[in-house]
């Protein structure tokens, strides 16, 4: 499980340095599909799910989960910065 949760940390540093690095649409777009895509990193990790403990599961899960939700988001706030031109809120 340690292992696990080392790749979602460094799966989630990569992102954040990435799409705050993002300077147009089509790069954003692409590195969404790299991280959140059918064949991105979190979609491989997670089919790596079954692989551990049964009570481990659970915690893993939720913890892709919600990796998941917020690479969604940042992506989302980068979208709303290109469009708009101003400084994304942190």
């Amino acid at each position: 499980m340690k292992r696990f949760l080392t790749s979602l940390d460094d799966i989630e540093k990569r992102a954040e340095k990435a799409f705050s690095k993002a300077a147009d649409k089509v790069s954003l777009d692409a590195l969404a599909a790299e991280f959140l895509g059918r064949k991105g990193s979190l979609t491989s990790l997670s089919r790596q799910l079954g692989t551990l403990d049964p009570a481990d599961r659970p915690a893993a899960g939720a913890r892709l989960n919600v990796l998941k939700k917020r690479l969604a988001e940042l992506k989302e706030e980068k979208a709303r910065f290109l469009d708009s031109g101003a400084e994304p809120e942190s």
